[in-house]
């Protein structure tokens, strides 16, 4: 370990710092590619901006990761390197669909087969696939100013919350300082924006939200179910959008504003709003997953949220429906 007696405070600390001041830096003296997110008519804003803030906060993630000590992350390490490499070849070339899963399929197996975990094909390409999905399901998220940041800082809290209660105060740093780059790149993020974080800040995150919290998992930190509701408001709006998509046979892969976040801006509501509610939200879930984390019967309060997201989404449809009639020379299809 590098620095073996630096304190946690302290690595926090620089993580922010670091982050904070690199992004100022290659805002104002243009220091890496120029990489813009040039708008089109999928897009929800009207500006070409720079999407090379997710390059600078990731390799930060990990330059404290392993000044702190990896702790026997070296596989997840070697995965994210992976996911980082192939998402900045695609934001400077548009790299294909089928591509990306595939080498997406390539370094989440990776990670999967170093788990100390039997898993039997089937789960092997359960948690494979869905790890996948949550790499992705980050990106498609990240459409709106604020949003796929906030969320990460919220959901990474939740984790090193969890953690450091449970006595694992390692585990706890290595997502406090995922926490700490991506609230200090959120200053840059939130509405109105200056920057975005690109493939390479969205996919890695995703994959880390569902690689850690399986890590999680397999410390006894956390029942299997914890990850999944403190990134449920992702998890459901991502995947019932893909359902829905599917069902009318559209290319799920192509851009798209069908995502219920994208409705809410279209709308009428701002960047700004959409995601000081979606922070609000997840804080509620993720409170509510830290206490359920140690309850026994904890079957009906599952079955409330999710009715509850099932009435949200049937309210949020009806007043869409009501808008593309009142609208029909504007679908935004």
């Amino acid at each position: 370990m590098i620095v073996n007696n630096l304190n946690s405070f302290w690595v926090l600390f620089f993580s922010f710092t670091l982050t904070l001041v690199s992004i100022w830096s290659i805002l104002h003296f243009k220091l890496l590619p120029k990489i813009l997110d040039t708008p089109n008519k999928r897009s929800l804003h009207k500006v070409s901006k720079p999407r090379t803030g997710g390059i600078v906060f990731m390799l930060i993630i990990l330059l404290m990761w392993l000044l702190s000590g990896i702790n026997s992350l070296e596989y997840l390490l070697i995965s994210i390197i992976g996911f980082m490499t192939i998402s900045f070849l695609d934001d400077l070339r548009n790299i294909s669909a089928g591509v990306r899963f595939i080498f997406h399929i390539i370094f989440t197996s990776f990670f999967v087969l170093s788990l100390d975990i039997n898993l039997n094909l089937f789960y092997f390409m359960l948690v494979t696939f869905s790890l996948v999905w949550m790499s992705n399901l980050f990106n498609f998220m990240d459409g709106s100013d604020g949003i796929a940041a906030g969320m990460a800082v919220i959901g990474f809290l939740a984790y090193g919350i969890t953690a450091y209660i449970a006595g694992d105060e390692s585990f706890a740093l290595k997502n406090g300082i995922i926490v700490m780059c991506t609230l200090s790149f959120l200053l840059f993020n939130f509405s109105p924006s200056k920057i975005f974080m690109g493939d390479v800040g969205s996919i890695s995150l995703g994959f880390l939200s569902g690689a850690m919290g399986i890590i999680g998992w397999q410390k006894e930190l956390w029942a299997l179910w914890f990850p999944l509701l403190i990134f449920s408001p992702f998890i459901i709006d991502a995947t019932t959008t893909l359902l829905k998509r599917l069902s009318r046979k559209e290319k799920f892969w192509k851009a798209h504003r069908d995502h219920y976040y994208q409705r809410l801006i279209l709308l009428g509501w701002s960047h700004k709003k959409t995601a000081l509610i979606s922070y609000l939200v997840m804080i509620c879930v993720s409170l509510i997953s830290l206490y359920i984390n140690y309850l026994n019967d904890y079957k009906s309060i599952l079955i409330i949220i999710f009715l509850g997201y099932f009435l949200t989404m049937i309210y949020i449809d009806i007043i869409w429906k009501n808008y593309l009639l009142n609208n029909k020379g504007t679908n935004n299809r």
